[in-house]
């Protein structure tokens, strides 16, 4: 009963990357916001075989992930053709955080978008942006191109939320 209440509080989206890269997604009705099979997230991002092996390496390579592990996934369940399954999941926070022990290419190339972000965040808050020219982090066209492809995730990850909710 709990299960089925549990899962009543989210609504299930996809990721599609590529037909062979698909990513698990939860919207939580409760919390507004979504959250991402960490799984799926490492398999795609490392272009891995095994990503439930690659993920356990990651933890025990990154000892200061495996230590906050249970602050940064949570498991819930997941509707699948086989039945509800308890997958592990990580909120946008969690799935940043995991970025940064991901050593891939792929990954770094999130990490830069993630530093850029921040970077302007930052100068913003403590004034230095202040009269400084940010266009140039925001005209380098990969910062513009991953931005944009991030866009039309979030865009559509909303459409099937909107989608469910009607």
């Amino acid at each position: 009963m709990a299960r089925r209440v549990m899962l009543s509080r989210f609504i299930q989206a996809k990721i599609e990357l590529d037909k062979d890269k698909i990513i698990r997604s939860l919207w939580d009705k409760e919390q507004n916001k979504y959250f991402f099979s960490v799984v799926d997230f490492i398999g795609v991002v490392t272009e891995s075989k095994d990503p439930f092996d690659t993920m356990k390496k990651i933890r025990k390579r990154e000892r200061d992930l495996g230590h906050f592990w249970k602050e940064i996934t949570t498991v819930l369940p997941y509707k699948t053709t086989g039945g509800v399954q308890d997958l592990i999941f990580a909120d946008t926070k969690g799935i940043f955080r995991l970025t940064q022990a991901i050593p891939s290419r792929n990954a770094e190339i999130i990490k830069r978008w993630i530093a850029r972000f921040a970077s302007v965040a930052v100068s913003g808050l403590t004034g230095e942006g202040q009269g400084a020219d940010v266009s140039s982090v925001y005209s380098d066209p990969q910062f513009v191109e991953l931005t944009q492809k991030v866009t039309e995730i979030k865009n559509n990850l909303d459409a099937q939320v909107k989608k469910e909710m009607q």
